[in-house]
């Protein structure tokens, strides 16, 4: 019975060592660990706090590090999360969003799936008359749309460590 133990939990940390090996060094295979970050905070046009989290995510391609914020909705079926990419000023909506994030009950840590970091811009040249957004050093600002809406006329998020 011991025996059957030590095989049991050895196998699911090798399985766990496994994973985490793949999610570092393959996401493209394995998918993303996201931890929640703190030094933004996200605000409707009205200065409320709304009910969003960011989560830091590391993306290298071709030897180009590109650093991403997730946006999650815990609230929204609809949009549940949009990518933002603020060193090349883009937001983008994912597909599928409902299938492709999973966050862990706290909203602390959250696993992205390959296919997760996919998006659609939503600031291209077409969309750009209909979605105005505004990037600087220290926030970021854009109108909402959709399902969005019920949150306020715009979305600001504000670094809180600058």
């Amino acid at each position: 019975m011991k025996k059957t133990y030590i095989l049991l939990i050895s196998s699911i940390l090798t399985l766990l060592l496994i994973t985490s090996l793949g999610v570092t060094y393959l996401p493209s295979i394995f998918g993303f660990v996201l931890f929640r970050t703190k030094q933004y905070a996200v605000f409707n046009d009205q200065h409320l706090p709304l009910d969003a989290c960011l989560f830091d995510k590391k993306q290298t391609l071709d030897n180009e590090s590109t650093h991403e914020l997730i946006l999650y909705f815990p609230s929204e079926n609809t949009y549940n999360y949009l990518t933002i990419v603020p060193e090349h000023k883009l937001i983008g909506l994912a597909n599928r969003t409902n299938k492709n994030l999973y966050v862990l009950p706290g909203e602390k840590l959250a696993y992205m799936c390959p296919e997760g970091s996919l998006f659609t811009p939503l600031n291209t040249l077409f969309l750009n008359q209909l979605f105005k957004h505004h990037f600087s050093k220290g926030s970021i600002e854009f109108d909402t749309f959709d399902d969005l809406k019920k949150m306020g006329k715009r979305i600001l998020i504000k670094n809180t460590v600058l």
